[in-house]
């Protein structure tokens, strides 16, 4: 696909208590399974970070990000949160198709990003998974740049921090989970707490 993937690494992992992009499962880190995962289905990789600390370190401990053609970028000065990050990706993405992907689904495949990508030639501007109890997926969603960064520009010119706030701002298609992915329950599974990580490691 000629789409650009945002892949967010910045977070603090506050809750789990560690850098969570370098958590071990398996054999690997979170991040390293991301990307071993998706590699193949993009022609360019844009990983957002907090500071430039965070890229000595995944290139110190991930095989992967050593030896991967990645483009790394970070959160804007004085700026943060989830919108920054996002901005900060798509403001030098090339492609005009955007898909956003978090550093801790480690089961996260390329067909999710498939099946909502056709949706962008529809005329939608965001394509997000929402599953049936209403909760929604924006960081496991593709997004058309030009609209994106647009209303990006304009939330963060207003401190906003809501992903929910863009998604209103834009012709957004809110499509059923279980439409784009085989085991949602297992490809969005997000690596939040210490649980989560026992769950992921009986997944493996």
């Amino acid at each position: 696909m000629n789409v650009t993937l945002i892949v967010l690494a910045g977070g603090s992992g506050n809750r789990i208590g560690v850098y969570k992009p370098l958590l071990k499962l398996g054999n690997s880190t979170l991040i390293e399974n991301v990307l071993r995962n998706l590699i193949e289905g993009f022609d360019q990789i844009i990983i957002v970070l907090k500071e430039k600390r965070q890229r000595e370190l995944l290139e110190s401990r991930c095989e992967v990000l050593r030896k991967g053609n990645f483009t790394y970028t970070y959160d804007p000065p004085n700026m943060g949160g989830l919108l920054a990050a996002i901005y900060a990706g798509a403001s030098i993405a090339s492609n005009e198709r955007i898909a956003i992907s978090p550093s801790d689904t480690p089961f996260i495949k390329p067909h999710v990003y498939e099946n909502m990508h056709k949706y962008l030639d529809y005329g939608y501007e965001a394509v997000v998974p929402r599953w049936p109890n209403g909760f929604i997926e924006p960081l496991i969603s593709m997004y058309a740049r030009t609209p994106l960064l647009k209303v990006l520009e304009r939330n963060i010119a207003n401190e906003g921090r809501s992903v929910r706030s863009i998604l209103d701002s834009m012709k957004t298609l809110y499509i059923d989970v279980y439409e784009v992915s085989l085991k949602p329950e297992i490809e969005f599974l997000n690596v939040n707490t210490i649980e989560d990580l026992i769950l992921a490691e009986k997944l493996i």
